[in-house]
């Protein structure tokens, strides 16, 4: 008896870790596509001057991977419920990868959008896969907590996307940098196709179960609560530490780009941090909705004082965007929200539906940004005619953030917190 019972521990030991690794691999994966998706913001200068364009354009060629990114959300969930993340994965990896060279080998502008949009393509069933790693794998009790986890490794990618490539970009060349970035994605995607297994289960017959889905979904008004409050608690990450807080505070810090290109490091560290205690918070706590609503005062708070960043010194500022990042750590159990109010045969398509809502908000955003930079320039250009934005003009951009997140916490009113009622 006691014989049986060590063996159906070890069992269970074995299976454990099992599960890890699959998730761990998925994970990684995410973890790539996230370093690419953040690469641009350390090479704002080298890409406006490379293909000879203004920061609208600039947020457009950074918005190509956001665009095909968010189209194809909702094919991204409805394929891994009818495929499951093994082969998708893998084969996601590859587009990345091919997409990743296209970019850094361009010659026009054109090439690189295609490139970028390619990367997206690729990158869009990176999070919801893992996502549907934990939920195949996991019980559901653990699956905030695996969400936590699988949004720290994607701050790991953010990290080195950060001021170690801004340095390897300076010293190497950035289209050196991008091609190996381009190769690793063929390794990826190899190792994913070994390690990664699918788990049986029920999924859509056809596409037209899928679409009676998708309408019920689309008439959720809590999945689209859920994607807008998500995608409005992400702009700090997305808007700012991925693209216009680079230079922002390469402009504060008299053009110190090393400090600049810290904004993504500080700012990811602190998700890696605040998601995973988030997440143990929220099942102590047994509540999703007043820890989303802690996030975005915060969050709006802390955005506010970074708006003014010329009136503090250094480090005051570096540890603003690592409490910046911890906060918007909690932006995660949006997808536990958005969880409880689907069946686990729409798991996948219901967590494509709220990041295609999250993405799209993110893109909006960054090209707004980019519109209200361009509107407050003063004309100034660089002698290779590149335009040059004072800090003001960027003070005017980045005062987008603490309005939006005052927007989060009306919208935050009217979610429901099913906690309670659906979590085991």
């Amino acid at each position: 008896m006691i014989s049986k019972i060590r063996y159906m521990e070890h069992e269970q030991t074995r299976s454990s870790a099992k599960n890890f690794m699959i998730w761990a691999m998925a994970a990684a994966f995410y973890l790539y596509e996230v370093a690419l998706r953040v690469a641009p913001a350390g090479i704002t200068d080298q890409l406006m001057q490379h293909f000879n364009i203004t920061s609208t354009g600039l947020g457009l060629l950074v918005g190509a991977y956001y665009w095909s990114y968010v189209l194809m959300q909702l094919p991204c969930g409805l394929i891994l419920d009818q495929f499951g993340p093994q082969k998708v994965i893998s084969l996601s990896s590859l587009v990345c990868g091919i997409g990743t060279i296209l970019f850094c080998q361009a010659d026009t502008l054109l090439i690189a959008v295609i490139g970028r949009a390619l990367v997206g393509v690729g990158s869009a069933c990176a999070f919801i896969g893992a996502l549907k790693v934990a939920t195949d794998w996991f019980s559901p009790r653990r699956f905030a907590l695996i969400a936590g986890l699988t949004n720290m490794m994607g701050t790991f990618g953010g990290n080195f996307a950060g001021s170690p490539l801004s340095y390897l970009s300076e010293h190497y060349g950035w289209v050196n940098v991008f091609t190996i970035m381009g190769l690793s994605g063929f390794f990826i995607a190899l190792l994913a196709y070994i390690i990664i297994e699918d788990k049986p289960s029920k999924s859509f017959d056809n596409f037209d179960k899928f679409k009676t889905v998708l309408i019920l979904l689309s008439k959720n008004k809590q999945i689209w609560l859920a994607g807008i409050v998500g995608g409005i608690l992400y702009l700090p990450l997305t808007a700012f530490a991925e693209l216009w807080g680079v230079p922002f505070l390469t402009r504060v810090f008299d053009g110190d780009n090393f400090i600049g290109s810290l904004t993504t490091n500080l700012v990811f560290i602190g998700m890696a941090i605040g998601g995973p205690i988030f997440a143990i918070l929220s099942s102590k706590m047994k509540t999703y909705k007043r820890l989303l609503q802690i996030t975005a005062v915060l969050a709006g708070g802390i955005s506010l004082l970074i708006v003014f960043s010329p009136f503090f010194d250094r480090n005051s500022v570096l540890s603003l965007l690592f409490l910046l990042g911890f906060v918007i750590g909690g932006q995660v159990l949006v997808f536990s929200l958005a969880k409880v109010n689907v069946k686990n045969s729409a798991y996948g398509t219901a967590m494509g539906f709220t990041n295609a809502i999250i993405s799209f908000v993110g893109l909006l955003s960054q090209v707004i940004m980019g519109i209200i930079l361009d509107f407050v320039w003063d004309g100034s250009v660089s002698e290779v005619g590149t335009r040059i934005y004072t800090t003001n003009s960027y003070q005017h951009a980045i005062i987008f953030l603490p309005i939006v997140m005052l927007i989060c916490m009306f919208i935050l009113m009217f979610v429901h917190d099913k906690y309670e009622k659906t979590s085991p």
